[in-house]
């Protein structure tokens, strides 16, 4: 019984990371899309690689989230 209560500890331990990293990716992406905007209407600059970069977080941010709540 003892090896399936630490069993479980680790699999909470390892869904809460995949929370964390999804959480803070949320964070950043929200972080460089608000700049990507700023700098596109104030400055009139756009970076194709700022937008890659949104693009490439998504996928973690779905990933990890998808397997939290499934």
């Amino acid at each position: 019984m003892r090896a399936v209560a630490l069993f479980v500890h680790g699999v909470e331990a390892v869904v809460r990371l995949f929370g964390w990293v999804a959480a803070w990716t949320c964070v950043v992406l929200v972080g460089l899309v608000a700049g990507d905007v700023l700098m596109r209407y104030a400055f009139s600059v756009g970076a194709v690689w700022l937008q890659e970069l949104q693009w490439h977080l998504i996928s973690p941010i779905a990933l990890l989230a998808c397997r939290i709540c499934c």
